[in-house]
């Protein structure tokens, strides 16, 4: 009797974890199911499409940024509606020239399980680094839960780059705190080429841990590729028609203009969003952005300074990871669904070290983001509000994600700052002479 309970009892823990896996596993596949059937639903490739035509492009040498080519080349190779514009740079088109290799259907299908592959990757070492305690079973049920939030689901649903940057950095601090520079370069080079302005949280990092030569080869290769990239697509008049597109992108007609008010405004997570519809004035709201930018680029400078040697401790790494993410949300423009990079301090703070899940802040940070990139379902709130509460009442609501990263960006200031205190008080009282 007692050997049989003996056994009853080793076995439930394998039990329970058992079950754990199967739960996570379950979510996953929800997760990617529902991704799929919203990206279906879409029709297109979405924001997958700028980086096949700048591709081709740089195959072709042609300039991609004149309205002829543009269209020649979706007509060509990708037989989708054209979209009203191409707003990255060449250095985009160069880390994307493997996909030329494929029929544009067959690369967006590449692009969907690469975007899976990395961004579970990146989780799973986000958390064997940071969280090395935490059981397998409760890991994967963590990356279920992820799988199946709103802010991943937005990402899949355009085929925007957010998810595949979002397991990227996860992958890229992973490897910053153990000290495997090279790989971390060669991350922190793919993401920045791809979408410069996610950069934030990749040099910022770098910068912290002193690694300033990999900053800078950073930059020089972003700068390299693009040099190259408009060499390529024909020089000074490539840069001329790339210049001319940027200058519409935040045209009032257009998505990107941060009036939350125009129905045809898309939900944005920076600064300017909020600041706009006070001053409604683009110039003003620009400087305005710049002028908060600059005031929080300091303010982290001085805590960094402050941290001083500590600053290459994966919990230095951990308590800036957040202020820096939510600093490349807020400095420039960035759609809701570029909300789930918050999903990789979001996982530091809840299961990371000790010393940082006590800091005060982290709470609010952590609650209101499970709740807006975690749980809140965008397009059922946009059409419940507009039947109940008219237009308006729908057209609000789109500040919610540049409220949201405000207060997660308050909240991560506040612990990094305790950190910070904590850190120099400690190393005070060590140096204090002995009574």
């Amino acid at each position: 009797m007692t050997g049989d309970s003996t056994t009853d009892i080793h076995n439930r823990p394998l039990t329970g974890a058992a079950a754990v896996y199967v739960a996570g596993a379950a979510l996953i596949l929800v997760g990617l199911f529902i991704c799929w059937q919203f990206h279906k639903r879409v029709g297109v490739g979405g924001d997958f499409a700028p980086e096949y035509i700048l591709a081709k492009a740089l195959v072709l040498g042609v300039d991609p940024y004149t309205p002829d080519n543009h269209h020649a080349i979706v007509n060509q190779y990708i037989h989708e509606l054209p979209a009203w514009g191409v707003f990255y740079p060449p250095a985009n088109g160069v880390v994307s020239l493997p996909f030329t290799l494929f029929l544009y259907e067959t690369a967006k299908g590449i692009w969907f399980l690469l975007m899976i592959a990395l961004l579970l990757w990146g989780l799973w070492q986000t958390m064997e680094a940071f969280a090395p305690g935490l059981p397998r079973h409760y890991r994967v049920l963590i990356i279920g839960a992820i799988f199946c939030s709103s802010g991943i689901r937005w990402g899949f649903q355009y085929l925007q780059p957010a998810p595949l940057a979002t397991g990227l950095l996860g992958w890229f601090v992973a490897l910053l705190v153990r000290k495997r520079n090279l790989g971390a370069f060669v991350i922190g080079a793919i993401v920045i080429c791809l979408k410069l302005t996610f950069a934030v949280p990749f040099l910022g990092l770098a910068l912290l841990r002193r690694q300033f030569k990999m900053a800078a080869a950073l930059l020089g290769i972003w700068i390299a590729f693009n040099a190259l990239g408009f060499a390529r697509m024909g020089g000074m008049s490539a840069v001329q028609s790339y210049r001319k597109d940027i200058a519409k992108l935040e045209a009032p007609e257009h998505l990107n203009f941060p009036d939350f008010q125009l129905p045809s405004s898309m939900p944005r997570t920076d600064w300017q969003y909020l600041i706009y519809p006070i001053m409604e004035d683009l110039d003003w709201s620009h400087r305005i952005n710049l002028v908060l930018s600059a005031i929080a680029i300091v303010w982290l400078i001085v805590q960094a300074v402050r941290c001083g040697k500590r600053c290459t401790e994966p919990e230095a790494t951990a308590a800036f990871l957040g202020p820096l993410v939510c600093l490349s949300l807020l400095v420039v423009y960035h759609h809701h669904y570029d909300a789930s990079l918050l999903f990789i301090p979001l996982i530091v703070y809840l299961f990371g070290p000790d010393r940082i899940k006590r800091l005060p802040g982290i709470m609010w940070f952590a609650v209101p983001l499970i709740f807006y990139i975690g749980i809140y379902p965008v397009h059922v709130v946009d059409n419940t509000l507009g039947r109940l509460a008219g237009p308006a009442a729908a057209q609000a609501m789109k500040l919610t994600p540049a409220v949201v990263t405000l207060i997660a960006m308050i909240a991560s200031c506040i612990a990094l700052r305790r950190y910070v205190s904590d850190g120099a008080a400690h190393q005070a009282s060590e140096q204090a002479p002995a009574p």
